[in-house]
């Protein structure tokens, strides 16, 4: 069979916006339709759904100077050139809010005393509401419960406390649940029978340490 060339050319079918919606037509699987009067808009049919439902594709002719969600219009140089320069402004705004914020970060460090000394208080019993800058000596207790005053105004909450286990079991401890031991200090608070501990607690952070005598 022999082979034969034909030459020929292709037109989609076109109408303007206004047509394409007054009849409404169902275009064929893959078949395009262009709108005439929105250069580089189209619709690709399915076979099955009207014109008026299909998504419009390309470019619709719409220039915006916003951010939308259309899929088919575009932003124009001064729409981007304005979002950047509220975006800047939005920066500068929150650059400046941060240095204040640092700045009165640093005025309250600044402002917490430090304690001179620190006061030993001997404690009968094994429960206590401890005050800032004092080390509470509880002795030799089987059960031991720390709970804590608030802080003065501009001092830290600085909190220590010293216990005895007894020599044939570990003392049971409870403090809040604010209290958290470091991850490299937290093997250091494994409570044993017949040691001596002796704990530090600032601003919820406590270390312990401990020793046998």
């Amino acid at each position: 069979m022999a082979l034969k060339i034909i030459r020929a050319q292709m037109k989609q079918r076109r109408d303007t916006a206004a047509n394409w919606a007054a009849n409404n037509p169902v275009l064929l699987e893959g078949e395009l339709g262009f709108v005439l009067d929105h250069p580089n808009s189209y619709k690709v049919g399915d076979g099955s759904t009207p014109w008026n439902s299909l998504p419009l594709r390309g470019f619709d002719g719409n220039i915006v100077q916003e951010l939308g969600d259309s899929a088919t219009s575009v932003i124009s140089q001064a729409g981007i050139s304005g979002l950047i320069g509220e975006q800047n402004a939005q920066l500068a705004q929150l650059s400046q809010e941060w240095q204040g914020l640092q700045e009165q970060i640093q005025d309250a460090v600044l402002k917490v005393e430090v304690a001179p000394h620190i006061e030993v208080v001997s404690v009968s019993g094994g429960a206590a509401i401890l005050q800032t800058d004092k080390l509470y000596d509880f002795g030799e207790v089987a059960t031991l419960a720390v709970g804590f005053e608030p802080p003065l105004e501009g001092k830290a909450a600085n909190y220590a406390f010293q216990f005895k286990c007894p020599a044939d079991a570990p003392t049971s401890v409870t403090m809040p649940g604010s209290v958290v031991f470091p991850v490299e200090s937290s093997s250091m608070f494994i409570v044993k029978a017949g040691r001596t501990y002796q704990v530090t607690i600032l601003n919820n952070l406590a270390v312990a340490t401990s020793w046998e005598v």
